[in-house]
């Protein structure tokens, strides 16, 4: 039975040859807009449209998704992909495994039209640097379509309480200053004393770890009412604001 098996059953469905945890940078390119992100040692981040920190979790969801093997094999040597409708995709995914090599992805073009009871979507896809067309299926095409705030992350502090330095809150006329040492965290201003460790994990350090955004508003000319503002400093010498503003009335 297995000799009698054409060959198109022995082939890579793949048409991602990275895996999601060897990822290094992903491009998505949809016919209005490019999304482009990349890891370094302090995780994933945005490069464009924006720059901005992106949450792990949120780029290998999308990496899950975006791992699609192709169901049949539509001919391998192609040479005018207008009438798959990948002259023109609808989609481009790339994934490097290195910043200095080359990507893996792919094209998907025209969507297949649909047979009774179908429970997919079915398209027509190009495994980019090849003349090849296969088909893919999809729950549905929204699937793939993403947007900058679905990739940016939702942890206001982006990084590790470990990589935190110094902190600086301010609150109307009134500031305090905490440094931490060897680990051990101590106020330096208005006056220097040191900190009870079970105190400043439940007032400070836990709520600032677990500090998540609900939403993520679009940029606006119109000046937020500023409530209170914390500096952090980072063991790398960078510095990061949080501006918090009014407490919102919906939620509060």
């Amino acid at each position: 039975d297995l000799l009698r098996k054409p060959l198109n059953d022995w082939r890579n469905k793949a048409l991602l040859e990275i895996p999601r945890e060897k990822a290094v940078r992903v491009s998505l390119t949809y016919p209005d807009r490019r999304l482009l992100l990349e890891k370094d040692a302090a995780g994933w981040r945005l490069l464009e449209p924006l720059k901005a920190s992106a949450g792990p979790d949120e780029v290998e969801q999308a990496l899950t998704a975006f791992a699609l093997q192709a169901e049949t094999f539509v001919s391998d040597d192609v040479s005018d992909f207008a009438p798959y409708g990948l002259d023109k995709p609808r989609l481009e995914v790339r994934v490097w495994d290195s910043l200095k090599g080359e990507p893996s992805g792919y094209a998907i073009g025209a969507r297949i039209p649909p047979q009774p009871f179908e429970n997919f979507e079915a398209y027509y896809a190009r495994p980019l640097g090849t003349s090849r067309v296969v088909t893919v299926h999809l729950r549905r095409m929204e699937d793939l379509v993403r947007e900058v705030g679905q990739f940016r992350s939702r942890r206001v502090l982006g990084r590790s309480m470990e990589s935190v330095r110094r902190i600086r809150i301010e609150a109307g006329a009134s500031a305090w200053t905490f440094e931490q040492a060897n680990g051990a965290w101590e106020c330096v201003a208005p006056h220097r004393c040191p900190l009870d460790p079970a105190s400043w994990d439940g007032a400070i350090g836990e709520p600032l770890k677990s500090l998540e955004a609900t939403a993520i508003e679009p940029r606006t000319g119109t000046p937020v009412p500023l409530a209170g503002l914390i500096r952090l400093g980072f063991a790398d010498g960078t510095e990061r604001a949080l501006r918090l503003g009014r407490p919102d009335p919906e939620t509060r």
